[in-house]
């Protein structure tokens, strides 16, 4: 299981703090997030080190998300204010995944 959080900038305009535009993100995201753990889980044959490379291909297969790394962290730009981020680190998911795949 991948979960990720939505991760609003502070100097984001009045119309985007209310709980209405959190939930809107929401509700979009949820679809395409968990269109990227399938995708994800799909995958076979790949390392560590290829994480974010195969992140940001899934990503990019999505028209309204842009996929970015900052400081080795991935993450997926939904505007200008409003990030959606994995809970996981890149290793922790990929551990994660393997393991899951030796147990089924």
């Amino acid at each position: 299981m991948i979960d990720w959080y939505v991760d609003l900038d502070e100097g984001r305009p009045y119309n985007l703090k209310n709980d209405r535009y959190l939930q809107s993100v929401i509700e979009t995201a949820t679809p395409f997030m968990n269109y990227f753990v399938k995708r994800l889980n799909q995958m076979e044959n790949w390392t560590v080190d290829d994480a974010n490379k195969i992140f940001s291909s899934i990503i990019e297969e999505m028209p309204i998300m842009k996929p970015r790394i900052w400081k080795d962290e991935f993450y997926i730009e939904y505007n200008r204010y409003t990030r959606i981020k994995l809970t996981d680190t890149t290793k922790q998911i990929y551990r994660g995944i393997k393991l899951e795949k030796l147990l089924n």
